[in-house]
């Protein structure tokens, strides 16, 4: 994939990160850096990337994503400008300190924890959560990316559920009912893969030694217990044992683990209790299904200075993502 040295109003500078479907750009305007994702234009993934963009633009009411500022697209490829986290993302700071000290540890999982708790509240589970989507600021905030195998929580009959259908993810961080079950709870999901997450955090390696063979991770996964450093603490053990719990209904969830022990050193913090959901996602603008014809190759109409006008309304789109919610719980 290949993009001009601007792109609208955004002088691009450099890559900073890749994917299975996008490449992120570190770009600047008007003197400031921000994120832009990149995916390629394709007649099969408008859906997704719609999905992807609304989730984010929803999201922007959390201190606990970065803010998508808005999102255009051109014959090529769709765009999203995001906040750019200076600091970049938690696996490639895994791999420049090796491994972290429970006391330098504790801050970051707890503000993801309560990153993720603060998405599920709103009616949204990530499903693809893993280092390298978790972002760090320039002040050690950390951020939850890319949203685009997220799940909308559904409210049947007035009730709200969060089981959702679909096996996706990087298979060393997805809950093993993930491979075993056509439906499951998307928070116990995230937090079996937020328990991965803090054991590679912690130890600076997976837990599991088969990460590339799906059959022989799943049996990995299903009958080896989990080695612990000789020198990490009981509450730490304790606390990523509930996470990586076999059966979700015994799992530990989030809440629990807010307040778990492993936190009772961290000062100024407060314990939590019990929620109920939120599915307020009504998101309504997207990208168009069209792309004007006069358009020429590494040329683009100028997003505007007003976040996200560029991304013109579709009125079709609340049905759309209702249908590819649908799609993606019964695949």
């Amino acid at each position: 994939m290949s993009i001009p040295q601007f792109v609208g109003n955004y002088r691009v500078i450099r890559p900073i990160g890749t994917g299975a479907f996008a490449i992120v750009y570190l770009v600047e305007r008007g003197g400031k850096h921000y994120a832009m994702k990149v995916i390629e234009r394709q007649l099969d993934n408008l859906a997704n990337v719609k999905f992807e963009a609304n989730v984010g633009m929803f999201l922007n009411r959390l201190n606990d994503t970065p803010q998508l500022f808005e999102y255009f697209s051109d014959n090529d490829n769709y765009y999203m400008i995001f906040e750019f986290c200076q600091r970049g993302d938690m696996k490639n700071y895994i791999k420049f300190h090796s491994t972290m000290s429970e006391i330098t540890a504790k801050p970051f999982i707890e503000s993801i924890l309560r990153g993720v708790h603060e998405v599920h509240l709103n009616g949204i589970c990530h499903r693809d959560l893993k280092p390298e989507n978790i972002l760090i600021t320039s002040m050690g905030k950390t951020k939850l990316a890319d949203f685009g195998l997220a799940a909308k929580f559904e409210t049947i009959n007035g009730a709200t559920s969060d089981i959702v259908k679909g096996c996706v993810g990087s298979p060393v961080y997805a809950a093993p009912e993930l491979f075993l079950k056509s439906e499951y709870s998307g928070q116990k999901a995230d937090a079996w893969s937020l328990g991965v997450t803090f054991y590679e955090m912690l130890t600076g390696r997976l837990p599991w030694k088969s990460q590339n063979n799906k059959k022989e991770l799943i049996n990995e996964i299903k009958t080896k217990e989990i080695n612990f450093p000789s020198n990490m603490s009981h509450e730490c053990i304790n606390f990523l044992k509930g996470l990586l719990t076999i059966e979700p209904e015994k799992r530990m969830s989030l809440i629990e683990a807010i307040n778990h022990d492993f936190f009772s050193d961290i000062k100024h913090r407060s314990s939590m209790d019990t929620f109920d959901l939120v599915t307020n996602f009504e998101p309504k603008n997207g990208f168009d299904d069209k792309v004007d014809s006069s358009s020429k190759p590494n040329k683009i109409v100028p997003p505007s200075n007003t976040p996200n006008t560029t991304a013109k309304i579709d009125n079709k789109l609340g049905s759309i993502l209702e249908k590819i919610n649908r799609m993606r719980n019964s695949s």
